[in-house]
């Protein structure tokens, strides 16, 4: 695992804070909302581009792995959102 891999964790964290801090403090607030979706976009493209796939399988074999997956995209994510929503 090199070094950008080790930190991109950090670089999602410090994109995601220096865009909320834009769009509070100046005037990219308003345009931003045109932004999100192609960045996403980007950002999921080269995650999912680092994935191999031919552990791809053996990672679903794996139960506990799958079953927190599972339970964080499609249980914890949405509370999340909705509670940063009502923010």
């Amino acid at each position: 695992m090199n070094t950008v891999t080790k930190l991109q964790p950090v670089f999602i964290i410090g994109a995601a804070i220096l865009g909320m801090l834009l769009g509070y403090t100046t005037e990219f607030g308003s345009i931003s909302v045109y932004f999100v979706e192609p960045f996403l976009m980007v950002l999921l493209f080269f995650v999912f581009f680092s994935v191999d796939g031919k552990k791809l399988k053996e990672t679903f074999n794996n139960i506990r792995f799958t079953l927190i997956a599972v339970s964080t995209n499609f249980v914890w994510t949405p509370v999340f959102a909705f509670l940063l929503g009502t923010l």
